[in-house]
């Protein structure tokens, strides 16, 4: 009996001794949200995550890969459950709208142990709020004019040096090259469908004609106070659309960069990832692709560029939150960012200064072969812009990225350029429908 018992209790030891040292060596979890998911870019994450594990063996970091259309609503989703990850890649603009709901936690210290100073200052302005770090920037996509040198050189053109220009070269591009009567090429590639990116060709043209989607008050101005230069920069795009590629109407994101890409196209507004599909898809075609700052309207405007920031964010009420900083840390830094920017060069802009001495980075043999558009995307740093911040003088904006996400002004947009409602109808659709989004007035 005294055997038996003896048994029992060096059992009970045993399992304690072994649950105990399985919470010793449990990983502590670090998940993260990305829109990020090209196949280069994910394995870079996987690769960068192993090295990470190696050196913090009781770290495990968690990826979680999401389309860029879906991304925000439904991390927003995982908030309002309770279910949110540590860290969220997104844009700045969205990183407001979750600062509003107070889930955000500071990264003053993140950006302090990186190095403020080798941070560009308006981009990380840009993820700044009342004087605080919500975002550490990981990198800008800025969009740029892309064309065709070789057909602009055939037909004896020059860099359009204004809208006006670029309207004109497109229909001189627009051509049927072998005499059928059917058009061989086409002067632009513009997209209309329903989807944030071509909000963006909106307000970025709203920009460059001095105009905004908010005053500096927060209050909707682009149906009111900015309404000429919203209806100017609506009808620049919906003329650009007569000289795009059939089926035009449906077209997104993808299509928009496949028109340039397989050469139906002479001319596409699209952002620097370009480079990478002509590189990946069409490489005789990278030699004959140049880009170019987007020109301003005939009467002048403001120089400026869409491409804020992507940034990590944090959320306060996650586990593990030293730990998630940690991991954002060793992302940005060295080799590890490197090899993240290299994923899609140009397309993903080192917002780090020191990364353009980086080897890592430089060294890439498609950086190496195209100085030029690293030189545009870098030189285009000052000039970029996001949502959240677009007026100099308004204070940070904290539901536009919640208006710009529910896609109502895409919707909108894609009935004007069917022909179903007027520019003036987008502008007065839209604003209703963003008023009863939030605390909002019109402009006066």
């Amino acid at each position: 009996m005294k055997s038996n018992k003896l048994y029992f209790v060096f059992v009970f030891m045993l399992v304690f001794v072994l649950a105990c040292g399985s919470l010793a060596y449990a990983k502590k979890g670090v998940r993260f949200v990305t829109d990020e998911t090209d196949p280069e870019t994910i394995t870079a994450f996987t690769e960068i995550i192993d090295e990470f594990e190696k050196t913090h063996p009781d770290i495990e970091v968690i990826p979680e890969y999401v389309s860029y259309e879906d991304i925000f609503l439904k991390v927003m989703s995982m908030v309002r459950a309770g279910m949110q990850p540590a860290l969220f890649y997104t844009m700045a603009a969205q990183m407001v709208s979750l600062h509003k709901l107070e889930v955000l936690e500071p990264l003053d210290d993140v950006i302090d142990d990186l190095g403020r100073d080798d941070f560009t200052a308006n981009i990380l302005d840009l993820a700044t709020i009342d004087g605080t770090v919500y975002g550490v920037p990981i990198q800008t996509g800025e969009q740029a004019l892309f064309y065709r040198s070789d057909l602009y050189e055939e037909n004896g053109l020059e860099e359009p040096a204004n809208t006006d220009d670029v309207i004109a070269i497109a229909e001189k591009l627009t051509k049927d090259l072998d005499g059928d009567n059917n058009v061989d090429i086409y002067g632009m590639s513009i997209m209309t469908a329903s989807e944030p990116n071509s909000q963006a060709h909106f307000i970025d043209e709203l920009w460059r004609r001095s105009g905004y989607i908010l005053d500096q008050k927060g209050d909707i101005a682009f149906s009111t106070l900015y309404r000429n230069e919203s209806i100017e920069s609506l009808n620049f795009l919906k003329k650009l659309t007569e000289y795009a590629p059939p089926g035009f109407i449906s077209h997104g994101y993808f299509e928009e960069g496949m028109n340039y890409v397989q050469g139906k196209t002479a001319m596409v507004y699209y952002p620097f990832r370009l480079v990478s599909h002509v590189r990946n898809n069409n490489p005789d075609l990278l030699e004959k692709t140049k880009a170019m700052f987007p020109p301003l309207p005939p009467k002048g405007g403001t120089k400026s560029m869409w491409g804020g920031p992507n940034v990590w964010v944090l959320f306060k009420d996650a586990p593990n939150t030293e730990e998630a900083k940690e991991f954002v840390k060793f992302f940005m830094t060295g080799a590890n960012y490197a090899k993240f920017l290299r994923t899609v060069p140009f397309h993903l802009v080192p917002v780090r200064m020191s990364m353009m001495n980086s080897p890592e980075f430089l060294e890439d043999p498609l950086i190496k072969s195209r100085v030029d558009f690293l030189q545009l995307a870098m030189d285009s740093l000052p000039y970029v812009r996001d949502l959240s911040k677009e007026h100099p003088d308004a204070e940070v904006s904290e539901i536009v990225g919640v208006a710009y996400g529910g896609l109502s002004l895409a919707k909108n947009m894609n009935s004007f350029y069917s022909g179903q409602i007027s520019a003036e109808e987008v502008l007065d659709k839209t604003a209703e429908e963003w008023l009863e989004l939030g605390d909002w007035k019109l402009a006066e």
